[in-house]
């Protein structure tokens, strides 16, 4: 898979005009790890947030600018379950507005 995010990232960088190429993605939190998976162990949390990290490693040397942030876990009392969250809309409005200057419209 991770194959699959180096061939996006070229194809990007060969049919458009680009400066930066992000990508968001959160890292589980411990709460929200043991929300979800209530009978998994400590180790089984350490591996899943090490596997992101190293995940998010591969996509910084292929050229990715990663943002990444804690997942909340938010309890949805209509369904009875756990959801993740993981919102990154201000951080990707507050990017685009620094980048305003460098649109080009065609």
């Amino acid at each position: 898979m991770d194959d699959d995010y180096e061939k996006f990232y070229h194809w990007i960088h060969r049919n458009f005009n680009v400066t930066e190429i992000f990508f968001f993605g959160g890292i589980i939190s411990k709460k929200a790890f043991f929300d979800l998976h209530p009978d998994k162990k400590l180790k089984d949390f350490s591996k899943e947030k090490t596997n992101r990290k190293r995940f998010f490693k591969i996509l910084k040397n292929v050229g990715y600018k990663v943002k990444s942030k804690p997942v909340a876990s938010l309890y949805d009392s209509t369904k009875g379950e756990y959801k993740r969250k993981c919102n990154f809309d201000v951080e990707i409005t507050l990017i685009a507005l620094d980048r305003l200057d460098n649109y080009k419209e065609t």
